[in-house]
């Protein structure tokens, strides 16, 4: 939710002073974990990515082919 969502809902929840300042810091903490997955998932695709092209990259056929059978899931 963004920040004028949250004041317009304790508006019409007519929340105290107490229950705002929760709200507030559910808000913080509910965006920095949203931030943080946001940053494993990019990191998370990174890897896969380098993994993937370290796989490519062997040179002998066979190699290359059981090293892909073993990693399928990073080529779907």
């Amino acid at each position: 939710m963004e920040t004028n969502q949250y004041e317009e809902l304790s508006e019409v929840l007519e929340l105290t002073e107490n229950q705002k300042l929760r709200l507030y810091i559910y808000q913080e903490r509910q965006n920095k974990n949203i931030k943080q997955d946001n940053k494993d998932a990019t990191q998370s695709t990174e890897e896969k990515r380098e993994k993937r092209q370290k796989i490519l990259d062997i040179e002998d056929d066979v190699t290359r082919q059981n090293a892909i059978a073993k990693n399928i899931e990073l080529f779907n």
